[in-house]
């Protein structure tokens, strides 16, 4: 199975520390070969094609297209959410309160 990745995955690997980001691509890569040596790791996702992968504290979120394992996410534990399609939360725009960030109190 060959393997490909998204250029967000990819940076997502760049970025990380060089031992993690070896132990992802290893596990990525015996996933490749033998899909039965990760089933304890792997589950389909909710409400949007793809699988996640889990290693570690990190989540690897991918899509099988016939021979090809297409990587599309990578990331820590709680950076995806159901609520923003999948995206980093760090790349959703914060929401601002009306009133300048202040709760409306009564004295």
């Amino acid at each position: 199975m060959q393997i490909a990745y998204t250029t967000a995955a990819a940076r997502a690997l760049m970025q990380m520390p060089a031992n993690m980001a070896k132990r992802i691509r290893a596990k990525i890569e015996q996933y490749a070969a033998d899909p039965a040596s990760q089933a304890n790791n792997v589950k389909k996702l909710k409400g949007r094609p793809g699988f996640r992968l889990r290693i570690g504290d990190y989540r690897v979120i991918f899509d099988r297209q016939g021979n090809v394992l297409a990587i599309l996410q990578i990331g820590p534990r709680g950076a995806f959410t159901r609520t923003d399609t999948w995206q980093s939360r760090t790349s959703s725009p914060r929401q601002r309160r009306p009133n300048g960030g202040h709760s409306a109190r009564r004295v």
